[in-house]
């Protein structure tokens, strides 16, 4: 039989225990009637078979395939110009300063390139610019530029670009830099390297997921 009890709700003590199927029910010393309470129910089946394994999952979107960095705490100068117009820069402006290679992993897969880059000109209030170019294609993708230096002022430049990989062949990466004019210096000031080489420029790719 199912028990049925009179509870005191101050106390939470047990008043009386009632047995019977249809019986009255006393609660903090009120009366209230129960209905007959229905038969015990048959007694259920065996539990159900396991479920099979859920399959692997190819990928998940935002996540990183694959991170390439390199680094440069390397002096190098140049005099070749670096213009600052309205016009796209070109892979004959400036000097290379540094480049990256990378194979993606899936064509539609996102490409984040960050670079960093230390630069200094012996002329002051001239624009330092860098670009970005991909494989010897003559225009950029991207430029960044500090103006109004100083003379010989070192300036950390940089930029982010996006863009869909396109390709599951590797594809290197470039960033070309300079001035208007003078004399640009990479990496330190007046032909100089500065911080020992530790004043790194750097270009990091991310792949992620699509």
């Amino acid at each position: 039989n199912t028990l049925l009890a009179d509870i005191d709700a101050n106390s939470n003590s047990i008043n009386n225990v009632l047995t019977t199927r249809t019986q009255v029910l006393y609660i903090n010393g009120q009366q209230a009637t129960v209905g007959a309470i229905g038969e015990k129910g048959e007694q259920g089946d065996a539990g159900a078979d396991g479920v099979d394994g859920v399959d692997g999952i190819d990928g998940v979107t935002g996540v990183v395939v694959q991170a390439l960095n390199t680094q440069d705490g390397e002096v190098a100068t140049s005099t070749n110009p670096f213009s600052f117009d309205d016009v796209i820069p070109t892979d004959s402006e400036g000097m290379s300063l540094m480049s990256l290679p990378i194979t993606p992993v899936q064509t539609n897969n996102l490409l984040r390139i960050d670079v960093v880059a230390n630069l200094a000109c012996s002329l002051g209030s001239l624009e330092v610019s860098i670009g970005l170019f991909q494989d010897g294609v003559t225009n950029a993708l991207s430029c960044a530029t500090s103006s109004g230096l100083d003379i010989a002022e070192v300036v950390n430049i940089g930029l982010t670009y996006w863009m869909t990989a396109g390709t599951t062949n590797s594809t290197t990466f470039e960033v070309r830099g300079g001035a208007d004019d003078g004399t640009t210096t990479f990496n330190g000031k007046s032909g100089s390297r500065a911080h020992g080489g530790v004043m790194a420029s750097s270009i990091t790719i991310t792949e992620y997921m699509a």
